[in-house]
């Protein structure tokens, strides 16, 4: 037993060895892919080499700062670009991610910003994966290990424990079933005493009794049933069945037929797209992906958002609505419905 404990260590060991090399090798890949868009003259004469994820110098937001101040913008300018607060430009800049909802929300920040700046977004949202995918060996080794422990302690106290248990619940059980055996016989022993008569007469006053129970009451008996048996099949169906779901079924429905405006999007390449209507219900918070139609319905007026406007091709009640014309930049904000698009 204690050999394949050994050999299930070793092949974690392996497994994880290989998860690690991986993803080394998956950050080495984003790195030389990132290297390339750092402006020699921000990684100065030591090459390249500089570029490691100690220095910070090829992380997504050191890639996105750096580019961003050798443009002459400021933080405020890339904000009101992007429709993003300063302190989220802040974070993505400082790589730090804590303050957003998800990894979805991060990369799809990452590639506006980077098409912002005019950079390839797809090395740093490489490299953003990989680098949020390091600590992921690291927990998988420690959820194995624990169950590990767990299963052998469980193993090694599993013997005790049974005999233990048993000894619990059979002494109960043998007590008892001592003293019924014991009182039974109490009970048989003295019946015999307190009689004193022998069985042949009650069996003769039996044989009396039983003619007259097998007339007239016998019939008075089923035509009681007979009467009753309609009204007890009547009040055994009335229950109804599952009226509540089916009442919730009908009211979803009625809700979902109740919004009366449509949109319709289509997707040449990847966008992000925020759209909430008047009752600020949110239709739409997701990646939008190249070759991707989506149809929507609500309530306008609806307050949406592109975060890569030329990507997306939109109807709007059955007729095509131009919102490339609301753009600032590859960004588009805006408000439809009601007469105020």
């Amino acid at each position: 037993m204690r050999d394949s404990s050994e050999n299930s260590n070793e092949l974690e060991q392996k497994k994880f060895s290989f998860d690690s090399q991986s993803s080394s090798h998956r950050q080495s890949e984003a790195r030389e892919s990132v290297a390339e868009m750092v402006p020699a003259a921000d990684r100065g004469d030591e090459t390249a080499a500089e570029c490691t994820l100690e220095t910070r110098r090829c992380l997504p937001g050191a890639v996105l700062s750096t580019e961003r101040q050798r443009r002459g913008l400021s933080v405020a300018d890339i904000a009101n670009q992007l429709f993003l607060t300063e302190k989220q430009i802040v974070a993505l800049e400082a790589d730090d991610y804590g303050s957003f909802p998800a990894p979805i929300f991060v990369t799809g920040y990452i590639r506006n910003y980077a098409r912002q700046l005019g950079l390839p977004s797809d090395p740093l949202v490489e490299l953003f994966n990989a680098q949020s995918a390091t600590s992921v060996p690291d927990i998988e080794r420690v959820s194995r290990t624990s169950k590990r422990m767990a299963n052998r302690n469980a193993s090694s106290l599993s013997p005790r424990l049974l005999i233990v248990a048993a000894v619990v619940i059979l002494v109960p059980l043998v007590w008892w079933g001592m003293s019924l055996t014991t009182n039974e016989s109490i009970a048989v022993d003295e019946m015999p005493a307190a009689d004193g008569f022998s069985s042949v007469p009650p069996v003769m006053v039996v044989e009396e009794i039983v003619t007259p129970l097998q007339t007239a009451p016998a019939r008075k008996v089923v035509e009681a049933v007979s009467d009753t048996a309609p009204v007890n099949v009547v009040k055994e169906k009335e229950p109804v069945v599952d009226a509540p779901p089916l009442a919730a079924f009908i009211a979803d429905r009625a809700q979902a037929e109740s919004f009366p405006d449509k949109m319709v999007l289509t997707f040449s390449a990847e966008s992000w797209v925020e759209i909430t209507d008047a009752n600020d219900r949110r239709v739409m918070f997701d990646l939008g992906k190249a070759g991707q139609t989506r149809a929507l319905s609500g309530t306008a007026p609806f307050k949406v958002l592109f975060g890569y406007s030329p990507a997306v091709e939109m109807t709007f009640n059955g007729e095509v609505f131009d919102q490339r014309s609301l753009a600032r930049g590859n960004v588009a904000k805006f408000t439809l419905g009601n007469n105020s698009e």
